[in-house]
C-alpha cells in the first residue's frame, strides 16, 4: 500500500512541475546567442536594424519558452518577436527584430532559460552632421560629422571610451587641407575657408570608432552626408549670336549652384515654351532648331533655386547673318549638306545595285554564248569528220571498179 501511494505521489509532482513550466535540462544542453561580436559587445548606427537569436541546443524536447530582455525588462512593442522550431507548446529558438533603432534601443539584451542565459551589450552611435550655406552676409563656415555614442539615460555625450577617424570625399576626391578648404586635427569639422561655387555639393563624410586602446573590441563603420549649399550663379553664357537661317543653334548658358539652380528662358520679356520638338532645353543652354525669322530677338536665361531668393540672368541677343556669309557657312550643315549627302547616298546605293546587275547580266551572256560556242564547235568537228571520210570511200569505189574493168579487158569479156 506505501508502495502505490509513493507511486501516486510521484506522479502529482511531475504534473505539477510540468504544469508550473518547470524545466529538466539534459546533459550537455546549451544555449546560444547570435550575433556575439568581439568583446560581447555590438555597434550600431542610429537608423540601422537589430536583429538578435537565441537558440537552445538540447536532445530534451521538454524546454520552457526562451525570453529575451533589455536590461531586466520585457522588451517593448517596437520589437517583432518570433519564436521558431516550437516543439509541444515550447520553441527551440526565438528571433528578435526592429528596424530604424534610435538611442533609446542601446542597453544590455539577455537571452534566458530557466537557469541558462546569454548577454550582448547594445551600443547605439549616432552620427551628427551639419551643413552650410554660404550667404552674402556670412560666406565663411564649416560642415561637421561627429559621432556619439548615446547614454543610458537616453542623452547625447561623447565618451573617453571610444575614439573614432573620420574621412571627407568631394565628387569621388578624398579631401585634404587646401587653400579653399582646411580640416580640423579630428577631421570630424570641415572649415570651408573660400567658398567658390565650384565648391558646392554633396560630401560625403566616412568614419569608424571603436574602443578606445582595445584590440578586442567592435568596429562600426559609418557613412553620412553633409550639404554646402549656395546661391545660383551663372557661369558660361553667349553675350550675342549671329546666326543663318535654318541653322540648328545653341544658345549657352551654364549655372552653378546648390541645390543645382532651375534655368529659366525668356525672349523679348516673355516665357517660352521649351516642351517643343523645335525648341528645348538642353544640359547647360537652349537648343533651336532650325533657326527661323521668328526666332530673331532678345533671350534671357535666368537661374533660379528652391532654397534661395537670389538669381542670375544673363541677356543674349539672336540676330541673322548676312546671306552672303551663309554661303558655305558649316552651320548649314544640319540642313543643306546633310540633305545634300542623303539624296547622294541614296544615289550612289542605286548606281551600285545597277552595276552589280549589268555584271550579273554580262554574266549570263558569255555563259551563254559559250554554251553556244561549244554546241557549233561540236557541229564543225562532226561535219569535218564526215567531209573527213567521204573521200576515203569515194576513192575505194573507184578503186574497185578500175579493178574488175581491168580483169574483164584481160579476160576477153569486153
Amino acid at each position: 500500500m506505501g508502495h502505490i501511494l509513493r507511486l501516486i505521489f510521484l506522479k502529482i509532482l511531475s504534473i505539477y512541475l510540468l504544469n508550473n513550466m518547470f524545466i529538466f535540462i539534459a546533459k550537455g544542453s546549451d544555449l546560444y546567442l547570435f550575433p556575439s561580436p568581439i568583446g560581447g559587445e555590438l555597434l550600431l548606427s542610429v537608423g540601422s536594424n537589430l536583429t538578435l537569436e537565441c537558440i537552445y541546443n538540447s536532445s530534451e524536447l521538454m524546454s520552457k519558452d526562451l525570453v529575451f530582455t533589455r536590461d531586466g525588462m520585457p522588451l517593448d512593442s517596437g520589437f517583432k518577436v518570433s519564436h521558431l522550431g516550437k516543439i509541444d507548446g515550447s520553441s527551440k529558438a526565438i528571433l528578435v527584430h526592429k528596424t530604424n533603432v534610435s538611442c533609446s534601443d542601446g542597453g544590455t539584451y539577455q537571452c534566458t532559460m530557466h537557469t541558462l542565459s546569454k548577454t550582448i551589450n547594445v551600443t547605439i552611435v549616432k552620427v551628427t552632421t551639419k551643413d552650410y550655406t554660404v550667404s552674402e552676409l556670412n560666406k565663411y563656415g564649416s560642415l561637421s560629422c561627429h559621432p556619439e555614442i548615446c547614454s543610458p539615460s537616453n542623452a547625447m555625450s561623447s565618451s573617453e571610451e571610444y575614439q573614432f577617424h573620420v574621412t571627407w570625399k568631394f565628387k569621388g576626391q578624398e579631401i585634404t587641407s587646401n587653400d579653399a578648404l582646411y580640416l580640423f586635427p579630428k577631421a570630424d569639422e570641415l572649415l570651408i575657408t573660400s567658398p567658390v561655387s565650384d565648391n558646392y555639393g554633396i560630401y560625403t563624410c566616412m568614419g569608424k570608432i571603436h574602443r578606445r586602446e582595445s584590440q578586442q573590441s567592435e568596429t562600426l563603420h559609418w557613412m553620412t552626408k553633409a550639404y554646402l549649399k549656395g546661391p545660383p550663379s551663372l557661369r558660361k553664357v553667349d553675350n550675342e549670336r549671329s546666326v543663318c537661317l535654318n541653322d540648328h543653334v545653341t544658345l549657352i548658358c551654364e549655372a552653378a549652384g546648390f541645390p543645382p539652380p532651375i534655368l529659366e528662358w525668356r525672349k523679348n520679356g516673355s516665357d517660352i515654351d521649351t516642351n517643343t520638338t523645335r525648341i528645348y532645353v538642353l544640359s547647360g543652354g537652349l537648343y533651336i532648331q532650325s533657326f527661323s525669322k521668328h526666332d530673331i530677338g532678345d533671350y534671357m536665361c535666368v537661374a533660379k533655386s528652391e532654397e534661395f531668393s537670389d538669381t542670375d540672368r544673363a541677356d543674349i541677343r539672336v540676330n541673322l547673318k548676312d546671306a552672303s556669309d551663309c554661303v558655305g557657312d558649316s552651320n548649314n550643315l544640319p540642313v543643306t549638306w546633310i540633305s545634300v549627302g542623303v539624296g547622294g547616298s541614296v544615289v550612289l546605293i542605286l548606281i551600285v545595285i545597277t552595276i552589280i546587275w549589268k555584271m550579273k547580266c554580262k554574266k549570263r551572256t558569255n555563259l551563254n554564248a559559250e554554251h553556244d560556242y561549244s554546241s557549233i564547235n561540236f557541229k564543225t568537228k562532226k561535219q569535218k569528220k564526215k567531209k573527213r571520210h567521204e573521200p576515203e570511200a569515194l576513192y575505194d569505189v573507184v578503186d574497185v571498179t578500175s579493178k574488175r574493168f581491168e580483169k574483164d579487158l584481160n579476160d576477153g569479156n569486153i
